[in-house]
């Protein structure tokens, strides 16, 4: 394992470490490796980058919540109801309704598998 992160400039390995990619330390090189093209960073024998330009690459890659998300703890019927809206819903209900009214009281009786054979 190498040694604890300190000073200004991080290495590839420190720097995958800081902005936690830890699977492995080859894993955490190869993901900065992934993204210098996009990080600001010193080669001098080695690849160094401060703290600050890998601060500034992840605030570039940040997402904001969308305004109307759904939170995580909404029950599922509840998030149908969001999704369709309650005119979705009723419209659903009164067409299921409606349905039901057309078959008539004989359909009720029979099994819709039957209806139409003779």
């Amino acid at each position: 394992m190498t040694s604890p992160i300190s000073g200004p400039f991080f290495t590839k390995v420190e720097a995958g470490r800081y902005c936690r990619r830890e699977k492995s330390d080859a894993a955490a090189a190869k993901w900065i490796d992934r993204r210098l093209h996009e990080i600001r960073h010193v080669k001098a024998g080695q690849i160094l980058i401060s703290k600050k330009d890998i601060d500034d690459y992840l605030l570039r890659h940040v997402v904001e919540p969308r305004k109307n998300a759904i939170p995580a703890d909404t029950p599922g019927d509840q998030v149908l109801n969001i999704l369709m809206g309650p005119c979705s819903r009723r419209a659903s209900e009164t067409q299921a309704a409606a349905r039901k009214s057309k078959r008539g009281a004989a359909s009720d009786v029979t099994p819709d598998h039957t209806r139409g054979r003779r």
